[in-house]
């Protein structure tokens, strides 16, 4: 298990390197969790963590389709149009990639995927010590394209819990929380992950937990094993 305090010990250039193959690694386990378990997906699925790569291609793929516009328009964004607008920005935005912001840290969840080369989601989290201390690793943003069609339409979910799995195994955390409450369509991809994909959530309980949808990893560890 990874040292929950031990993360400042180590020169930034050595910890963003060390974790790198550590995410390389686990992004490897779960793409053959996803291989094996979603046949039906078509074309090549690749999994990164927030590259330059994901950025060109959020200024390129992503951001000419985001403007105000967009915003009046419920059928382009499916769940809460202003968040998404205003995710996307923060997504996009260089500091995110290059840089350490607040509540950064290299062992932060951090997610693109990609299909046939395109762009078909992101997500991440901040880090929070609190996390860090209760064994638990946090999905705190998963957005799809501002696009409809892709190659992995209806896939996002799954790819995205599979993913968080392998990465909190990989640290050694105990749970994987969805933080916040979902919006409506964020909801019913979760309930078709659970139902489709035979993940076990924990009871959703009241107060902290109230909003937050948590797997044990040791629960659900054996759906990383292909089929």
């Amino acid at each position: 298990m990874v040292p929950q305090r031990a993360f400042t010990a180590f020169n930034h250039n050595v910890q963003n390197r060390y974790f790198r193959n550590l995410r390389r690694h686990a992004y490897t386990v779960a793409l053959q969790s996803i291989e094996a378990k979603l046949p039906d997906i078509k074309g090549h699925v690749q999994l990164t963590g927030l590259t330059p790569a994901v950025h060109a291609a959020m200024e390129q793929q992503w951001m000419p389709l985001i403007d105000e516009d967009n915003l009046s328009d419920p059928q382009r964004y499916r769940a809460e149009i202003f968040e998404n607008f205003v995710t996307y920005r923060q997504l996009a935005g260089k500091p995110v990639l290059d840089e350490m912001p607040y509540s950064w840290a290299p062992h932060r969840f951090e997610l693109a995927v990609w299909g046939d080369g395109q762009l078909c989601g992101l997500a991440l989290t901040t880090v929070r010590e609190r996390h860090d201390d209760k064994g638990v690793m946090a999905v705190g943003v998963v957005v799809g394209p501002p696009f409809y069609e892709h190659p992995l339409r209806g896939r996002l979910g799954p790819i995205v819990q599979f993913a968080a799995l392998a990465w909190a195994a990989e640290l050694g955390r105990n749970e994987v929380h969805y933080l916040g409450s979902f919006s409506p369509s964020g909801e019913r991809m979760m309930q078709r992950v659970v139902a489709n994909h035979g993940f076990m959530p924990e009871p959703r309980g009241d107060g902290e937990y109230a909003d937050t949808m948590r797997f044990s990893v040791a629960k659900n560890l054996p759906l990383l094993k292909p089929a």
